[in-house]
């Protein structure tokens, strides 16, 4: 083999310099450099899927809150335990002697059982002026009463002068037997 001159020598050395140089910028370099983007656009997604796992998190603790202030204040609609049909009967009665009101009949039907709560319904009668019956369905209607207005019909008598027949549908809710616990558990 014959011997390189010094120039070729130094131009052997620039390319094997080149060729390291080149090697070490694409094999090591640009793969470190894309990986390090990767890295760092996975890195924000994981942010971003963090900050929103806690707000789920917090949304799910509120969550929590609102469903047992409901669970309470939808206890305080239901009437007590006990006969809660005699309850609806005497309350009625009440609310019309307080508006100075006769109920004529009163009708209580069989109950619905309807997730976990019972429906008692009742339909009674009473004769009165338009706005005796408005002040009644009014007084019916406040959330102290528990009584849910369903309907109502008005017919008008010729030869009872201004006064009317009001024929109420109400509804009242109590639990279920054995659904406490339910909705505790869940």
């Amino acid at each position: 083999m014959r011997q390189l001159s010094p120039q070729d020598r130094r131009l052997l050395l620039i390319g094997a310099a080149a060729l390291v140089v080149f090697a070490y910028v694409f094999g090591l370099l640009l793969p470190l450099h894309a990986k390090a983007r990767e890295s760092a656009s996975e890195q924000e997604s994981l942010s971003g899927l963090m900050e929103r796992a806690q707000m789920m998190y917090g949304a799910a603790r509120a969550a929590e809150a609102d469903i047992a202030e409901l669970a309470s204040q939808t206890q305080k609609l239901m009437f007590p335990e006990g006969d809660v049909r005699v309850s609806m009967v005497r309350q009625l009665e009440s609310l019309a002697a307080e508006a100075g009101l006769t109920i004529t009949s009163i009708r209580p039907e069989e109950p619905q059982s309807i997730d976990g709560l019972v429906k008692y319904r009742a339909t009674f009668k009473v004769e009165a002026s338009f706005s005796e019956v408005v002040r009644l369905m009014f007084e019916l209607e406040q959330p102290t009463q528990r009584l849910w207005v369903e309907g109502i019909e008005i017919s008008a008598d010729r030869q009872a002068g201004n006064r009317v027949q009001a024929t109420c549908y109400v509804a009242v809710y109590g639990q279920a037997a054995g659904s406490e616990g339910a909705d505790a558990q869940a």
